[in-house]
């Protein structure tokens, strides 16, 4: 049985033909050093426009997902990993907030037991505009010290996932695979076959679960953390971050005759 993910030049033309939503992470999936270009946010709107529905998923801030959905072609941003859906300046919680303490209190506790054991450890400077998490530069941190941080939050009774640029804190079960399949229910999207993941890093695994989405991509940076991954995408594209997702927008476009 070959191991996946596949190379993405094997996905199948009738797959994007028929494709009716997109979900796409952001940083490192869509961006070139730390900025999405021009020609990924056009090609976006093509395809928007040809009918498919374009949901970004990121575990940036609700602040700036309300902000991305607001400005951004875009149908909506699920912010938060899930925790936080945007749609135009409507911001929606799905996470139990009840389950962090007012000020996300318990998260904060956490983090501060994290600092004394590990002092480089820095807070973003988005948590101000965060509501289900608490977040951490993940850049400050060795992948020992994220070992170190999971383990933290575990003995505070908190989940703990980190991508290519944060280390989360936070609580309830809510990942970006619950709040994307919140998404395909309120538009009618019964064939999860229609639905195209694309993503980079570990916190994307949710959406490379092929039980509940079984078309998945990755950018070709995501097999950096492969061997982390207990679900891997099925396919992997040729090129890293922004270049790879070009590639496969502009195929996107060619399969459905744009």
């Amino acid at each position: 049985m070959t191991m996946r993910p596949h190379p993405a030049e094997n996905i199948p033309e009738h797959r994007l033909r028929d494709l009716r939503l997109l979900a796409s992470d952001i940083d490192d999936t869509l961006t070139e050093s730390g900025h999405i270009p021009p020609a990924v946010l056009e090609t976006l709107q093509r395809v928007k426009n040809d009918g498919v529905r374009v949901w970004l998923v990121t575990g940036r801030s609700a602040a700036w997902g309300q902000a991305m959905s607001h400005y951004l072609d875009v149908d909506g941003v699920i912010a938060e990993n899930g925790g936080v859906i945007c749609r135009g300046e409507e911001v929606r919680l799905l996470a139990d907030t009840s389950l962090i303490g007012d000020g996300r209190a318990r998260l904060i506790e956490a983090f501060e037991r994290l600092r004394k054991r590990l002092p480089a450890a820095r807070a973003t400077g988005d948590n101000i505009g965060r509501l289900t998490d608490w977040t951490i530069d993940r850049a400050t941190l060795s992948t020992d010290e994220v070992a170190t941080a999971a383990a933290t939050a575990e003995e505070a009774g908190l989940r703990c996932v980190a991508s290519s640029i944060h280390v989360h804190y936070f609580a309830a079960g809510h990942d970006k695979a619950t709040a994307l399949g919140r998404i395909c229910e309120e538009e009618a999207i019964d064939d999860r076959q229609q639905v195209l993941t694309l993503g980079d890093s570990v916190n994307d695994e949710p959406l490379f679960n092929p039980a509940y989405f079984p078309f998945s991509v990755g950018v070709a940076n995501v097999a950096e953390y492969l061997d982390q991954l207990q679900h891997r995408p099925l396919f992997m594209l040729p090129a890293p971050r922004a270049a790879g997702a070009l590639w496969l927008l502009r195929r996107i476009l060619v399969c459905r005759g744009v």
